[in-house]
């Protein structure tokens, strides 16, 4: 009788614990399909006098579902100053959610981990290899 408790406490304990693990689905780049909103700070280095520069970016970014996108953003820096852009990105997305996008013409991806089902990114690029770039946080949601 004793193994039999014992061996339905394992199985429940076992059961309870991976069920989380279970419901969560692999990520593609299929789930991201629609218009995000974003915000992130950057801290990074002019590419042309190596001055610091702080900054504040925000904007939109339209994924496509099939690894391409639009980003429409404006950056505001103390050094360099004000402007927007409007980018085309390539994306993947990694089965646990890290989503890598890649400015067309740059040769280093952002770094984004997808939570919330692929509703919410955060953003933490600081890791990324750009020399100019030392941090950059953020968020983005889907609107």
């Amino acid at each position: 009788m004793k193994t039999f408790m014992l061996f339905g406490a394992a199985a429940l304990l076992l059961t309870t614990f991976s069920l989380p693990v279970l419901a969560d689905k692999a990520y593609s780049e299929k789930d991201l399909d629609g218009v995000y909103v974003y915000n992130l700070v950057e801290i990074r280095a002019d590419e042309t006098t190596g001055a610091i520069d702080y900054c504040d970016q925000y904007g939109t970014v339209t994924f496509n579902g099939d690894g391409t996108g639009t980003n429409t953003g404006t950056r505001k820096c103390s050094y360099s100053g004000n402007f927007t852009e409007t980018t085309d990105f390539t994306y993947t997305v990694s089965p646990d959610g890290v989503l890598l996008v890649t400015q067309v013409g740059e040769p280093y991806p952002a770094r984004i981990q997808l939570v919330d089902k692929g509703r919410m990114g955060l953003i933490d690029s600081s890791t990324r290899l750009e020399p100019h770039i030392f941090v950059q946080h953020g968020v983005a949601v889907e609107q």
